[in-house]
């Protein structure tokens, strides 16, 4: 057996991982965790020959089995934060990393018997390279910054860090200090490719045309067009009809306003935009949308990048007044000119990419504001697309793309709940899921949708077990979806089973909290991407019903937390801080709701009651008589008040 391990020991250092895990893997069972030498070194040898070939999770067990019986070793930290950093566990990454550091300093003067399993003494400089991309990863750069200069001093000839430094830089458009980071990096390791390509990044900028489709849009067009401005080369506006100051705006950013009359087919609109464009890369965006300035240099660096040909943003649905997101999905946005791709589809129309071409996801978000608009113009835009899907499914009633988007904006109508859209929902959701053609990866986005679209109408209608099925089926295909777990929560508290209404809301919160818009590869439109506040509020429900006080009341503070006002939280903390003999607490509650709404009689009412609890009924009577003037027919209301 120890001969063995020396031979695949020898294998490793000669870089032939699978070669000395063929060799090794046989023996792993073998080998007692109290034949303490010969455990601990097969466990470092799998755990590195498992990390370089990609097995993670299998890397990370065997790290960790060397970990329990030898805690003070330097090696099996450093192999489980490499392996993590590797596998994108970014958190898992900083613990192990840090665990690591910490440890270092003593690991000079180890025992003899510790000794052997401190190999990694002078790897220092990898570790704090994952380290810095893991720091980078979760959003801390001034520390990434300084472990990658720490890592470039401890080993200025370990490439790596020079190229993580400097691809920070590109990221943030410090596109000087990039390349100066990338030069001084040739100076140590001069064969190094992707340090050349950083440092000659720039040498020839690639262009964007910005291509849109307007009408009457002078009211948001202004911000749009200040948003891509410092990118734009090019600006190309296809006008398909303004009555107003539209095409006045447009040429007052410079833009080349085209009149094109309306054809009833957003496609031709679109394509008569880019039919126009000259420069190197065709970006996509409508007045009613918005680059944030902070990302515009993830979509410079992305661009730069000669490998990457199609990108794919991530567009947030938000509201300008509140700031706060009803929706998410990943949109393909950016596109090499010379790739001829157009779009297809009157109406939501989609670019048309040939299977064998690869989307990178770029980090960019782009704000959407359509939504924010009057009832009034919010109906009229509803039954516009209506008309033209109607219209799309008459000539092609199968359309996958169609009947996920007639079910998708029917979603969005006022009576969505109602039994006649509700049935709706489910003829065009159940068309796609129905298509042999919806199981294959062009439509698994669509699929995915169209299953969480009829496990809502179902939830609507009541059919709870057909519901729960379809959320089921959905997250068999993709686990982390947020949607579908969030909805069978709604499903196991409408059927009164509490303890699976609950794992599914706490399985919501986990999933979310580990969730990253930008590392969205399906191409789903999120409901629930900020849907933190309503798992908490299900939550508090939950805890009501089991009467579970103290409970319900941290629910619902957390859903405030998340997002206020929502819902009745404010009524029902009120209304539990009396129940807990807290009317001080009750007052701020119900105060805080009759200032959302001053037409709340129940707000008023509790008012009257937290303040008579305190002993201050003169006060309290006015409170009262107001709920009553405002609810004059509550009988609930007249009870609680002669009880009182």
């Amino acid at each position: 057996m120890t001969n063995r391990l020396v031979q695949a020991q020898r294998l490793v250092d000669n870089e032939r991982w699978g070669q000395a895990l063929t060799l090794v893997e046989p023996l792993a069972a073998a080998i007692a965790a109290t034949d303490r030498n010969r455990y601990l070194f097969s466990r470092r040898l799998l755990a590195l020959a498992c990390s370089q070939t990609g097995r993670f999770e299998e890397a990370e067990r065997y790290a960790g089995e060397g970990l329990v019986v030898c805690p003070e070793a330097l090696d099996f930290p450093f192999l489980l934060a490499i392996t993590a950093a590797r596998a994108g566990k970014y958190d898992e990454a900083l613990r192990f990393g840090r665990q690591y550091l910490d440890r270092w300093p003593a690991a000079a003067n180890a025992p003899s018997e510790t000794a052997p399993w401190n190999l990694t003494i002078d790897q220092r400089h990898q570790l704090l390279n994952a380290y810095g991309v893991a720091l980078l990863e979760r959003g801390r750069p001034e520390e990434a910054e300084n472990a990658f200069r720490e890592a470039i001093a401890l080993c200025p000839g370990f490439d790596s860090s020079h190229i993580n430094l400097a691809q920070m830089y590109a990221k943030q458009g410090r596109a000087e200090e990039a390349r100066a980071a990338a030069a001084a990096g040739l100076r140590q390791t001069p064969e190094s490719i992707p340090l050349r390509r950083l440092a000659e990044a720039d040498r020839k900028r690639p262009t964007i045309s910005v291509c849109m489709i307007v009408k009457d849009e002078e009211i948001l067009l202004p911000r749009c067009l200040r948003s891509v401005q410092p990118l734009a080369d090019e600006i190309i506006v296809v006008d398909t009809g303004s009555t107003d100051r539209t095409r006045e705006i447009a040429r007052d950013f410079g833009a080349l306003v085209l009149e094109f009359p309306w054809q009833g087919d957003f496609s031709s609109a679109r394509n008569e935009s880019i039919h126009h464009a000259t420069k190197d890369w065709i970006l996509i965006i409508d007045a009613d949308e918005e680059l944030p300035a902070e990302d515009l240099p993830a979509i410079r660096f992305s661009i730069d990048q000669p490998d990457i040909r199609i990108l794919s943003l991530s567009v947030f649905n938000k509201s300008l007044e509140t700031g706060q997101v009803s929706s998410f999905l990943p949109s393909t946005r950016l596109f090499r000119r010379d790739l001829n791709l157009r779009y297809y589809g009157i109406v939501h129309n989609r670019l048309n990419i040939p299977p064998e071409m690869s989307i990178t996801r770029c980090p960019a978000r782009v704000f959407h504001y359509g939504y924010d608009l009057s009832a009034d113009v919010l109906e009229k835009k509803k039954a516009r697309t209506r008309a033209l899907l109607e219209k799309q499914l008459a000539d092609h009633p199968d359309d996958l793309y169609a009947n996920f988007n007639m079910a998708q904006l029917l979603r969005g109508f006022r009576d969505a709940d109602s039994e006649e859209v509700s049935r709706a929902i489910m003829e065009h959701a159940g068309r796609v899921i129905g298509n042999p053609e919806s199981k294959t990866p062009r439509y698994f986005g669509q699929r995915l949708m169209s299953l969480h679209q009829m496990a809502t109408a179902l939830y609507a209608l009541k059919r709870y077990e057909e519901a729960e099925r379809y959320c089921r089926e959905a997250l068999e295909a993709k686990p982390g979806y947020l949607d579908p777990i969030m909805t069978l929560g709604h499903i196991h508290l409408a059927a009164g089973r509490l303890n699976d209404a609950r794992t599914c809301y706490l399985r919501y919160l986990e999933t979310r909290a580990s969730y990253r818009a930008e590392d969205e590869t399906d191409n789903v439109i999120l409901l629930y991407l900020d849907g933190v506040h309503v798992a908490w509020y299900g939550l508090g429900l939950i805890a009501e019903k089991e009467r579970a006080v103290a409970e319900a009341i941290r629910c619902y503070r957390q859903a405030l937390a998340a997002r206020a006002p929502y819902l009745d939280c404010y009524l029902r903390l009120g209304r539990l801080s009396l129940d807990n003999h807290d009317p001080i607490a009750a007052e701020a509650m119900f105060r805080n709701e009759a200032e959302r709404d001053e037409r709340s009689a129940w707000a008023w009412f509790g008012l009257g009651e937290a303040l008579s609890q305190q002993g201050r009924d003169d006060q309290g009577v006015d409170y009262f008589r107001r709920a009553v003037d405002l609810a004059p027919d509550d009988h609930q209301m007249l009870f609680r008040l002669g009880k009182t």
